[in-house]
């Protein structure tokens, strides 16, 4: 073995970048963070770890799906409505921050949409429907499990 590059890469598991198979998945938000774009515009940049898949889909499990939401007066209102569909609301507050959505949980089907670039070729993104918030793990963790009802029983009076 060459010591050109000074990594061992039999030691290490090979990962393709590209587009997630289109699909049902469970991620969990892995890092949440407000930046500016290379304009200065203010955003959020969410990555999601997928940690469920549909049969068909195990082998993205451990993916990461980006997604970035813009934070200008147009936008505001759809990035209020994806972090209250995914669950993480709470992180809207005045005394919160982005990373305060790290750990939350959801569902989603992840498709594919050809879009036209400003330059007029064409490229193919993921988006997220359907979205289902199951919550953070400690929400997860401190819900009871549901009681067993008892089945009814009718009683004749007499």
């Amino acid at each position: 073995m060459s010591d050109v590059w000074g990594i061992d890469f039999d030691q290490v598991e090979s990962r393709r970048g590209g587009l997630i198979p289109e699909g049902r998945y469970t991620f969990e938000i892995d890092k949440c963070q407000r930046d500016l774009n290379s304009n200065g515009k203010p955003y959020v940049g969410i990555w999601a770890k997928i940690i469920g898949a549909d049969d068909d889909n195990q082998e993205s499990i451990g993916r990461i799906f980006y997604e970035s939401r813009y934070l200008s007066e147009k936008a505001i209102p759809y990035t209020k409505g994806f972090f209250e569909d995914i669950g993480a609301a709470h992180i809207l507050h005045p005394t919160k921050t982005p990373a305060d959505a790290e750990g939350t949980v959801f569902d989603a089907d992840l498709v594919h949409k050809v879009s036209k670039a400003p330059d007029g070729n064409t490229r193919e993104e993921q988006q997220l429907q359907n979205i289902e918030p199951i919550g953070s793990p400690e929400e997860q963790a401190e819900e009871e499990p549901e009681k067993e009802k008892k089945p009814k029983t009718s009683r004749r009076r007499r």
